[in-house]
């Protein structure tokens, strides 16, 4: 081991030996030097990160592990940071955490990193949850909603880009920008993912889209998800039709169509009077105000509207016309 990694470790082991007040009988169980950079830390000295993005612990698969450790041995170090109490809180490792208080295990092998007196930067926790993410994806993958989780506080902590921050997480922008509709969404839908019901993010995202337009439609849909604690056969499609439905027939019924209106009627251009006396006409006179009036010689009349302009020349017109 390098002089350096010596000290640090030194430094470490003296740091996490300070001992807290006491208030039992029993001595508190001390830090001891492991092989290479390791310490050996008590379990009962090791707090779980309340800000770690997986929050459901499947017991089958602890227990599994529990019996590893115990046929195996640890062979892989949690990563730890030690407190200003003397504590430990996870950084990394808490599933081999929880197998060793199964397995009965006084100590687990760590890397120690000291806490910054001044606390975390938004970029250092931001880091710390990738690299969280990231050894949850690697071993059992985080639940639907934890990982939209994880990912939008990634996003709120660095301030980057969609497209920046799906690089860092390693997933594709349109799952992020899908993440992120879910994570904003409302919150019966929310439930549905929260509960494991709805995995499926273009099926989640149609159930927001139907509840955007109608929130009366979504919910009772939504309604008779958890209740039937499932979703319909072909749920994807299924949704995905009825949001298209909804938004081509206005809100599904939940809003009255506005009336169409009328289609302007293009009025003719007034024609200049004609000198020339038509024929079969056998009067032509103004009749109220702006009104032609004008009867063939079968007697049927007909009326156009004319200009206030050409009123007086139209009816000097007709005088001239048909009046002796």
């Amino acid at each position: 081991m390098s002089t350096a990694k010596k000290n640090k470790l030194s430094q470490a082991l003296k740091g996490a030996q300070k001992p807290k007040p006491d208030t039992t009988s029993e001595a508190r169980p001390q830090v001891r030097e492991a092989e290479g950079d390791y310490a050996m830390v008590p379990v009962s000295a090791i707090d779980p990160d309340p800000n770690q993005p997986r929050k459901t612990f499947t017991q089958e698969y602890i227990e599994g592990l529990a019996e590893s450790l115990k046929l195996n041995k640890q062979r892989q170090a949690i990563t730890l940071i030690r407190k200003a109490d003397g504590r430990f809180q996870i950084k990394e490792g808490e599933r081999r955490w929880r197998a060793a208080q199964i397995a009965g295990l006084d100590y687990l092998k760590a890397i120690i990193e000291d806490e910054k007196s001044e606390g975390l930067s938004p970029a250092e926790e931001a880091e710390k949850l990738r690299a969280q993410r990231a050894e949850n994806t690697d071993r059992e993958p985080l639940t639907v909603w934890e990982d939209i989780e994880a990912c939008a506080r990634y996003v709120e902590l660095t301030g980057k880009s969609q497209k920046e921050a799906a690089k860092d997480l390693v997933i594709s922008t349109s799952k992020l920008n899908k993440m992120l509709k879910v994570y904003k969404g409302p919150e019966p839908v929310q439930e549905t993912v929260r509960l494991g019901v709805a995995t499926n993010l273009n099926t989640v995202g149609s159930l927001i889209e139907m509840w955007e337009i109608s929130q009366e439609t979504a919910e009772a849909e939504v309604k008779k998800i958890l209740t039937d604690g499932q979703l319909p056969e072909r749920s994807e499609a299924l949704y995905a039709q009825k949001a298209r439905d909804m938004k081509a027939s206005g809100s599904a019924g939940a809003a009255t169509k506005q009336p169409k209106k009328a289609p302007k009627t293009s009025k003719a251009k007034p024609s200049e009077p004609s000198t020339t006396k038509p024929q079969g006409i056998s009067d032509m006179k103004v009749v109220g105000e702006g009104v032609l009036q004008i009867t063939d010689k079968s007697g049927q009349v007909q009326r156009y509207r004319v200009t206030k302009s050409w009123q007086k020349q139209w009816e000097a017109l007709g005088e001239a016309l048909f009046n002796d």
